[in-house]
């Protein structure tokens, strides 16, 4: 079991020299554990059994800008759920490449276990907080989506024809983009600008298939963008990511991060 911190005696005697600094303890995994735990229980539970019950019957925003119009007729594709089912694929493919980031950041380090925890850790908690966002906003909004502003025959009517800002997909694929390709680039990966492209390119993709697909307007896409990247930057500056120079080593009750700060 990986313990939020060693007991301070014993990391000091399993991993003490001379002229070694003191010990510094593993970043608290089991609050943070937690924590993602309830995030991802309260998502869960608000897209599912409470979906009914938070979301509103009416729309609050109903009647979109003259640009959001704009952009949205140019854009909406005569089979729209051709679009959403791409927006899907995309959507699903952007954890791989959130993945290939953590694996290729543990597999460059002695560490690989340590690493591999934390930096997994930190992507996840960057795609649950970004989600639960989202869904704050959406019961918040209320704003109508598109087909059901139109009244399309796309898609059937039910519980999300008013939870259309913000985009859920562009949220989650700009945040697993934005986390990923900081753990990247904080363990100097020789391809981080690849997973940074990569990343990006599929949350873009997504944002424009959402449009596509009559799913959402312009300023729908733009916004879950926008608070996926900011809960993606901001997680691992918070909560994840080992400094550089930093070493992991097993102490009695868990581990303990030994090195300069």
């Amino acid at each position: 079991m990986l313990a939020a911190c060693a007991v301070w005696a014993c990391a000091i005697s399993a991993a003490r020299a001379d002229d070694a600094p003191d010990p510094v303890y593993e970043p608290h995994y089991v609050p943070r554990l937690v924590g993602l735990g309830v995030a991802l229980g309260l998502y869960l539970g608000s897209d599912t059994v409470a979906k009914d019950a938070l979301a509103p019957d009416a729309c609050r925003w109903c009647t979109p800008p003259s640009f959001d119009r704009s952009v949205h007729d140019h854009l909406v594709w005569d089979h729209p759920r051709r679009a959403d089912t791409l927006s899907n694929v995309t959507a699903s493919v952007s954890p791989l490449v959130a993945l290939t980031a953590v694996v290729g950041s543990t597999f460059a380090h002695a560490d690989h276990l340590a690493y591999f925890a934390d930096d997994l850790l930190t992507v996840a908690e960057a795609g649950v907080y970004s989600q639960l966002a989202v869904q704050i906003l959406k019961f918040s909004v209320g704003r109508q989506r598109p087909y059901a502003f139109d009244h399309s025959t796309a898609y059937g009517r039910g519980n999300d024809d008013n939870l259309s800002f913000v985009s859920g997909h562009a949220a989650r694929t700009f945040a697993l983009a934005t986390a990923a390709g900081t753990v990247a680039q904080r363990r100097h990966l020789a391809y981080a600008p690849a997973i940074w492209a990569a990343g990006l390119a599929l949350a873009t993709a997504t944002m424009y298939f959402r449009i596509a697909a009559d799913k959402h307007y312009l300023t729908d896409v733009l916004g879950g963008g926008a608070v996926g990247a900011a809960v993606g930057l901001g997680v691992p500056r918070l909560f994840g990511a080992l400094p550089e120079g930093v070493t992991v080593v097993p102490a009695p009750g868990g581990v303990a991060a030994i090195g300069a700060f």
